[in-house]
């Protein structure tokens, strides 16, 4: 009586196991990149935000009157949720500021800087 052999046309234990394993490795490396791109869109996220919310305090500051209280020369820092925002204003003459504007969140940092001027209004023609 001859026995069969198992081993016919088929795949042995430990080419099987080395090719789960490769799957597995694959399966990582697409995770890897699955978590840099979400880590990505939440930091290009969190910059939109910046963006926004600088022009924004710009544009409430260049609405103020030249010799109002917010555009006094000095330095001011206020928390508005997770960012820090500060402003420093600056004499260039007496009739022109120069105003910085700093946002942060955790290692970020934006900067964005405008010129106030007594005498021009700025106008958007929308």
């Amino acid at each position: 009586m001859k026995m069969k052999r198992f081993n016919e046309g088929g795949f042995t234990l430990v080419e099987a196991l080395v090719s789960w394993v490769l799957v597995l490795l694959a399966l990582l490396f697409v995770g890897d990149i699955i978590i840099f791109s979400i880590n990505g869109t939440g930091i290009s996220r969190t910059r939109i935000e910046m963006s926004q919310r600088l022009e924004s305090c710009k544009t409430e500051l260049l609405a103020k009157g030249f010799d109002s209280a917010e555009l006094q020369v000095g330095s001011f820092s206020f928390v508005d949720g997770p960012f820090k925002i500060t402003r420093h204003i600056a004499d260039v003459s007496s009739t022109l500021k120069k105003v910085t504007l700093s946002i942060t969140y955790k290692t970020l940092c934006k900067q964005l800087y405008f010129y106030k001027s007594k005498y021009i209004e700025e106008v958007d023609n929308d």
